[in-house]
Formats: C-alpha cells, sequence, structure tokens
C-alpha cells in the first residue's frame, strides 16, 4: 500500500459518502464563550470573545495560549464520551457516534471497515485515518469508491503492522465493525486486545449481541460502598458551588473527617464478617454431632 499523505483531504471519491449534518454538533450554543473547541488543522482552543461584525470568534489555544480569530465553520465543539467503550447495535448508531466523536486532530482506526462507508466519513474530518479488513474482495471495492481514502488488507488481531502504519504510533479513536453479528467470545477477544493495548483510545464497537448483553449488565457494588461513593459525589457537588473556595480548610478537615470514619466503618465491618464466619465454622462439629445423635438412637 502507497504511504498515505500525513493530512487528509476529503476522499475525491467516485461515488461519495452519506452527507453528515450541516453546522457544528450541538448547536448554536455550543460555541458559546468559554466553550472548548478543535480548530481544524490547528488543535484545541477555548472561545474567550463572542463574534464579532464578520462572524469569526476569538480562541485562545490551549497548547501555546496564541489567540486567533476563527470562523465558526472551522470549529467543532470538544465532546468527550461519558466512556472509553461505546457500543453500538445498529449501523445507523455506529456511525453517528463517529460523526459526533471525531476531531480534526484525531489519528483514527477503522477495524471491519468492509466497503468503506465509515471510514470515508471520517476521512475529512480527522487528521489521519484507515480501514483494515481480513477480506480482499470488500477491500478492493472500498478502494475503487472511495480512492481518497485508505485502506488495508490486514488481521485486525495482528496489531504491530496496524501501530507502525500510524503517524503517531498510536490511535486516539479505534472503531470495530466485524460484523453485527459476529460471536461474542470473538469479538471481546478483539476489543480487549485494543482496550489493553492503547489506554487512551476511544472504542466505538458495532455488535447486536454485545449491545443486547449490556443492556441486562449492570455494575454490582455492596451497600456500603454504594453510601460512600453517593457521599463523595454529594461532597464534589458541594465543593463545585459558588463560595466554597473560602471554605477548603474546614472542608478539607472534614473530608479527612469523614474519609477516617469510613474506613473505621468498614474494619469494624470486616472484623463482623470475620467473627461471624469463625463462629460458623467452629458451630458445624457441634452441628454435626447433634445430627449424628439421632442416628445413634435410633441404632441402639
Amino acid at each position: 500500500m502507497a504511504p498515505a499523505a500525513a493530512a487528509a483531504e476529503a476522499p475525491a471519491a467516485a461515488e461519495a459518502p452519506p452527507a453528515a449534518a450541516q453546522g457544528p454538533p450541538g448547536g448554536a450554543g455550543a460555541l458559546a464563550v468559554g466553550a472548548t473547541v478543535t480548530v481544524k488543522r490547528h488543535g484545541r482552543a477555548r472561545i474567550i470573545s463572542e463574534a464579532r461584525e464578520d462572524g469569526r470568534l476569538q480562541v485562545r489555544y490551549l497548547s501555546d495560549g496564541s489567540t486567533y480569530w476563527a470562523r465558526p465553520s472551522s470549529l467543532r465543539p470538544f465532546e468527550q464520551p461519558a466512556a472509553r467503550l461505546l457500543v453500538c447495535s445498529t449501523t445507523r448508531h455506529y456511525r453517528d457516534a463517529a460523526l459526533r466523536y471525531a476531531q480534526p486532530d484525531d489519528v483514527v482506526l477503522e477495524v471491519g471497515c468492509h466497503e468503506g462507508v465509515t471510514t470515508a466519513l471520517l476521512t475529512p474530518r480527522v487528521k489521519w485515518v484507515m480501514g483494515v479488513d481480513i477480506a480482499d474482495d470488500p477491500v478492493a471495492r472500498a478502494r475503487a469508491r472511495f480512492p481518497g481514502c485508505r485502506f488495508r488488507v490486514a488481521d485486525g488481531f495482528d496489531v504491530p503492522p496496524l501501530v507502525a502504519a500510524s503517524p503517531t504510533g498510536t490511535f486516539d479513536k479505534i472503531f470495530i465493525d466485524i460484523s453485527g453479528l459476529a460471536e461474542l467470545q470473538l469479538l471481546l477477544s478483539l476489543v480487549g486486545i485494543y482496550f489493553r493495548t492503547f489506554k487512551q483510545a476511544v472504542l466505538v464497537v458495532k455488535n447486536k449481541h454485545f449491545a443486547h448483553m449490556l443492556h441486562h449488565t449492570a455494575l454490582y457494588l455492596p451497600a456500603t460502598e454504594l453510601a460512600h461513593q453517593q457521599q463523595r459525589e454529594q461532597r464534589q457537588r458541594e465543593q463545585e458551588q459558588p463560595g466554597q473556595r473560602q471554605q477548603q480548610g474546614p472542608q478539607r478537615e472534614r473530608r479527612q473527617q469523614g474519609r477516617q470514619q469510613e474506613r473505621r466503618q468498614e474494619t469494624q465491618q470486616e472484623a463482623q464478617q470475620e467473627r461471624e464466619a469463625q463462629q460458623q465454622q467452629e458451630a458445624q462439629p457441634q452441628q454435626e454431632a447433634r445430627r449424628q445423635q439421632p442416628q445413634a438412637s435410633a441404632e441402639g
């Protein structure tokens, strides 16, 4: 495969990918003063002033603190997913996530690109993207449909060659669509490899079975830990309220006292559980002896 250009341009496709919605995601309110945005081909910045007469907004780049008056069309609100792993049940949801979370400075990999539609959607929106598929025919069709995009015949489980192809040696977003109905054992093995290898990457996975399983999944926490978590969240909300900075000293002391109290309660609960377990263990021989006494009487 020929080396790819550093900055990907929109694919000069024989068949254009589906069009995205016009305007910045999140509506006009997403470009308010104070919002973090990504400036096309220039990186992340924060809006620091209202629009002037020509509509441009002044931004300050997070990398070096310099400022610039940017066109709204070159700005994308920076939206971080709620979790590192997103699971989609349909192709429409999968592509919607691609358009929503892709950022101009992202280096992206799609595993299971098939005929290349999602990779083509991402190409003009990110810094670099490559779609791979294990089958020759889909990749050939993808190259014919979208000649301006990067495609490669590759096994998604063979990660080192894919890392070598990346201009940064890593990936910011990884999209996985090896089949919407692929067996969970195969899919989870693949997802696990990328989740462990690229610890900062966001993974978007399309699989109907996986999504269905997660709909019936909940994270179990003992009641004591759940109460502690709620208390921590409550304290965090109180810290974020206006006027709390003046009370940081007393609050810090109260938080320390609260944590010490939590640790004492946990220690007491663990000791109680150990005592109960020991009592049950000590009681077992006596219970066994009582059960054997009626049997001995009957035999006598």
